[in-house]
Formats: C-alpha cells, sequence, structure tokens
C-alpha cells in the first residue's frame, strides 16, 4: 500500500506516520527528511529543492514497495500534480493508493502557533 498525508503544517501528518512507522510497520517518507540529504545548500521554500525532494521520495517509495513493504508518504501536498504522480507509481506496481487528508480548524492553528511562540 501507498499512503500519502495531506494537510496543511500543524495538522499531524507526521504524528500520524510516525506512528504507522512504528506500530504497523510502514516505511515513512517525508520531504524535509529528504531535503536534508540534498547537496547544500538547503532551501525548504525552495520548489527545486521540494520537487527534487519529492522525486526522491517517490524513487525510495518503489524502492520499498517493490521489497513489500507499505510506505507511508508525510508531506504536504499542495500541487495535484505531486499526488498524481504518487497514484500514477502505485498504480504501475499494482499496490493500492490512499490519501489521508488532515484538517484543523482556523482556531485551532492560530492556538498552535501561538503557543510555539
Amino acid at each position: 500500500m501507498l499512503l500519502t498525508m495531506a494537510g496543511n503544517p500543524g495538522t499531524g501528518k507526521t504524528t500520524l506516520a510516525t506512528r504507522l512507522e512504528q506500530e504497523s510497520g510502514y516505511c515513512r517518507l517525508t520531504r524535509d527528511e529528504v531535503i536534508q540529504t540534498l547537496p547544500r545548500p538547503i532551501d525548504f521554500n525552495s520548489l527545486e529543492q521540494k520537487t527534487r525532494a519529492y522525486q526522491q521520495m517517490l524513487s525510495s517509495a518503489e524502492m520499498e514497495l517493490n521489497r513489500g513493504r507499505h510506505v507511508v508518504l508525510d508531506m504536504p501536498f499542495s500541487r495535484d500534480e505531486e499526488l498524481a504522480e504518487a497514484q500514477s507509481l502505485a498504480s504501475k506496481l499494482r499496490v493500492s493508493f490512499k490519501i489521508i487528508y488532515l484538517y484543523i480548524s482556523n482556531n485551532t492553528y492560530s492556538e498552535i502557533n501561538t503557543s510555539d511562540s
């Protein structure tokens, strides 16, 4: 299974993906961790870095899926083409593809950002 976590920052994507990794043995791939492995300089807001990291995530996901592991992609999917690429990979490998959209209210988002300050 290829599972994607979609949602804005602070919605719990990483928390849920980490639980799946720890409790169900999923291979968790996260964009921020992949970006850190890319050649310097790191610019987390650069579309080029995000695209390169996403391509690396898909490559790693394909490898793990071919090994028979379930994979969870942990990143905000703000672009439809990224979801389409993940779905295409799942189709190519004939594995299930699911998207989990995580949402929080504006009030909760404000509370989280205020408590982090």
